[in-house]
């Protein structure tokens, strides 16, 4: 048998019964004398959120990106070939 603390009814209730293996039970009991004792206490979870994208949202971030290193490597090679004429051309 478990018991829980149950603060949201003043009855005890009998929540669930199992039964794992043959002949051997498992009862689930919420009852409110349970939680005034520590040991019964329910703990709380921190709420953890997850943030999803869309796998086709997610290919558009990634193609965004690459076109914009693309753009960078473009003017980077620009510059430099710039750069190269305008030193060939001095005298």
């Amino acid at each position: 048998m478990r018991f829980a603390c149950s603060s949201e009814s003043t009855n005890n209730l009998l929540v669930s019964i199992k039964e794992p293996t043959t002949c051997h039970y498992t009862l689930v009991f919420y009852t409110p004398i349970l939680c005034a004792h520590h040991q019964f206490k329910q703990q709380e979870h921190p709420v953890r959120y997850i943030k999803c994208h869309a796998e086709a949202e997610r290919a558009a971030q990634d193609v965004s990106a690459e076109a914009e290193r693309a753009a960078q490597d473009v003017s980077a090679v620009t510059e430099a070939a710039e750069a190269e004429e305008c030193a060939a051309s001095e005298p």
